[in-house]
């Protein structure tokens, strides 16, 4: 259901591009699983360094200085690339059926990830390994897990979005000695490039694990280690969520947290703005399009 969101969305970006005369071509090469991954994340890196620098001094980004911002300012590039980045949200409740992938891109141009407000270095991930998909033009729906067991285009993405994420910290990472014991499993080094980085350190013990520079062994060690902590962390999360809720209650007060919103697509809203202004579309799909709140003007949305 939700694909097919996304499908009917890409026809109508189609039809609206051609209604105001925008240009949906291609400004990137389309390479192959035969060029080397880390190669192409190279150049891909050093591309969207510079057009972020462009957009930072053009005023239509900031610098960024969290996970979030940096995922913006991705997505921002992307768009720039004539890439149509969807951030969306799993509404699902408990006895409804949750949305198992992280992201999907569809050709030509339109990449679509799943929020992950609680681990947000794999949902840039998510991006990186869709970029990857799109560069070359290989339709697949995916559940994103920086495993070591993956079909040979997978592999090329996970190889993409690692070397892409990595960006000049590889010869720190290339350093590394062979993962065990007696350096405790790299885990201080490790650390430290997942601080200095969008990856996380679950990302790099597999990369190891892939390139067999730590045992079967140690990394399933390490892997339940990292997701114990992440649970642990998880459920302090909701205990204070809990916490603030039951303060809340006995002020007399009704406990509020705000929603997640999705990030939202600047190409798209422009390109149904135009479509708005030049006639070609009417105030009601207009609304639609944008989702605008019933309570707010179109006016105050568009202006």
């Amino acid at each position: 259901k939700k694909i097919t969101q996304f499908e009917e969305l890409k026809t109508e970006i189609s039809i609206m591009s051609k209604q105001i005369g925008f240009n949906q071509n291609r400004k990137l090469k389309t390479y192959t699983i035969e060029d080397n991954p880390r190669e192409i994340a190279s150049l891909m890196r050093a591309e969207f360094e510079s057009i972020t620098k462009k957009l930072i001094i053009d005023k239509e980004i900031k610098n960024h200085n969290d996970e979030k911002s940096f995922l913006k300012n991705i997505i921002s590039v992307c768009e720039y690339l004539n890439i149509f980045v969807f951030e969306f949200i799993d509404h699902s409740r408990k006895y409804e059926k949750t949305i198992k992938f992280n992201g999907f891109f569809t050709s030509p141009n339109l990449i679509a990830i799943k929020r992950n407000q609680k681990y947000m270095k794999r949902e840039i991930f998510t991006l990186a390994h869709e970029l990857a998909h799109f560069l070359i033009n290989s339709e697949e729906i995916d559940d994103i897990e920086e495993t070591y067991e993956n079909g040979r285009t997978e592999r090329w993405c996970n190889d993409f979005a690692f070397y892409f994420l990595l960006g000049k910290h590889s010869n720190t990472y290339e350093a590394l000695e062979f993962s065990n014991v007696d350096n405790n499993l790299n885990r201080s080094e490790i650390r430290t490039l997942s601080e200095n980085t969008y990856l996380s350190e679950y990302a790099f013990f597999t990369r190891l694990k892939i390139e067999n520079r730590i045992s079967n062994e140690d990394y399933n060690y390490i892997k339940s280690q990292i997701e114990a902590r992440f649970k642990a962390s998880e459920e302090a999360r909701r205990a204070q969520i809990e916490l603030e809720n039951q303060l809340a209650v006995l002020k007399g007060e009704k406990p509020f947290r705000r929603g997640a919103t999705a990030i939202k697509s600047k190409l798209f809203e422009e390109i149904v703005k135009l479509n708005y202004y030049q006639g070609k579309i009417d105030e009601n799909q207009t609304r639609k399009l944008l989702k605008v709140n019933p309570k707010k003007t179109l006016d105050e949305v568009i202006y």
